[in-house]
């Protein structure tokens, strides 16, 4: 980023790398704090970043064309609200409401062949937008910038209360989804009103489908989701005799959520090899942490109930 105040003189204020290839254009938002920019190389997203203040610019997200993903965008076109029109490459032209830019949504797609689409014109008074397709031509678009709908929250695990990393959150039938954050957030949504079936997973928890969430164009509907945990089985394999795991993968420690009718003398987590690792003895709570786990290796263990013998795999990242 230069201050070009004095044409004669650029000066180099700060300079950030952030994606595989180079960059290709950038649009500013007209509050001058978030900077859109396109990177044009084949299968890189569009990205958004907050530069409000140039010693700690931060990426807020990235954005890639619904159908043909591998199209990257070309060119950024900014509108008032923060919507984006956006000619690509694989012969596409999407429009984006990145008005909330760390969430940003597509409400609208449409082919115009397979070459690139070199550029879009969306200034003109009227609206309308004029559209440039290497091979096939121009052609002329109506648009309706409509603020999509937006949904955020947490997932967190359902025992412990304890924010997941890497979960999935899916809005079905639509081509949005987000992975959760360190701190168990995530932001995605829809392009239109309506209610949307919403999917929920995680690596060593049981999938959740929540159906019939409401949710509305221009506003924010927030939902938290918990997910359980999958279950270590003993020698009877129903519920009352079960335990609950979490988290899985695990880093510095595991959690067992025993239940009153599980019989057990205690805990122990053991390398596949058999090496006991740690022992955790019977408690009298029902919530048990085996703690300090941070210098194990990244791998596969075996948390083993000590009364019935019977184990888990568990993993470590």
């Amino acid at each position: 980023m230069y201050d070009v105040t004095d044409k004669s003189n650029p000066i180099l204020l700060t300079r950030f790398p952030h994606q595989p290839g180079y960059s290709h254009n950038s649009e500013l938002s007209a509050d001058g704090k978030i900077l859109f920019v396109s990177v044009e190389t084949s299968n890189q997203p569009l990205a958004s970043f907050d530069v409000s203040n140039l010693d700690d610019i931060r990426l807020l997200a990235l954005y890639k064309p619904s159908k043909k993903p591998s199209g990257e965008v070309h060119n950024v076109r900014i509108m008032p609200g923060n919507f984006l029109v956006c000619p690509s490459y694989r012969g596409q032209l999407t429009v984006v409401d990145a008005s909330r830019p760390g969430n940003m949504i597509e409400i609208a797609w449409d082919s115009l062949g397979n070459s690139l689409v070199w550029d879009a014109d969306p200034y003109l008074p009227s609206g309308i937008i004029l559209a440039t397709a290497k091979s096939e031509g121009l052609y002329i678009y109506q648009t309706n910038y409509q603020h999509a709908a937006w949904l955020e929250g947490m997932v967190t695990d359902q025992f412990s209360g304890v924010p997941l990393a890497n979960a999935r959150v899916f809005v079905l039938n639509t081509p949005n989804a987000d992975t959760t954050l360190a701190n168990g957030e995530y932001q995605t949504g829809a392009a239109q009103s309506g209610n949307y079936a919403v999917r929920v997973e995680r690596e060593g928890y049981e999938t959740q489908v929540h159906t019939n969430i409401a949710l509305s164009s221009g506003i924010v509907t927030t939902k938290n989701f918990t997910l359980k945990p999958l279950i270590i089985n003993t020698e009877q394999p129903n519920l009352e005799h079960s335990a609950g795991v979490s988290p899985i993968p695990f880093s510095s420690y595991l959690q067992i959520a025993v239940p009153d009718h599980l019989p057990t003398s205690g805990w122990q987590l053991c390398s596949l090899n058999g090496e006991i690792l740690r022992t955790i003895p019977s408690q009298s709570s029902n919530l048990i942490r085996i703690e300090q786990l941070d210098p194990l290796p990244n791998g596969t263990y075996l948390l083993q109930n000590i009364h019935s013998g019977t184990s888990l795999k568990v993993v470590k990242h």
